[in-house]
């Protein structure tokens, strides 16, 4: 992402900013998943093939979010991937 995201989590809550280096990895189509994999194999040092079948096994609403996050148990930042589910926007309200 070259600038800021943001997502309305509800009308009356504030924008949630995702940060630049956040990176969000919906299920990519066939002719995409090994490109897709290799990047989160470069940025995890987990295998591409195991990326395969994670990116692949995504359903409809869910992706993978990769980038800084806080470890409340280190105090410190980490890049991890997360899997994550996006309520519809039917549903937030």
């Amino acid at each position: 992402m070259m600038k800021p995201q943001f997502i309305d989590t509800h009308p009356k809550a504030e924008a949630v900013q995702i940060h630049p280096s956040q990176k969000l990895f919906f299920k990519p189509a066939e002719t995409e998943v090994r490109e897709y994999a290799r990047i989160l194999e470069h940025a995890t040092n987990e295998k591409s093939d195991l990326w395969i079948t994670r990116l692949s096994n995504l359903n409809k609403g869910e992706c993978y979010a990769f980038g800084p996050s806080f470890n409340q148990k280190t105090g410190q930042f980490e890049e991890k991937a997360f899997r994550i589910k996006i309520t519809a926007i039917g549903e937030r309200f």
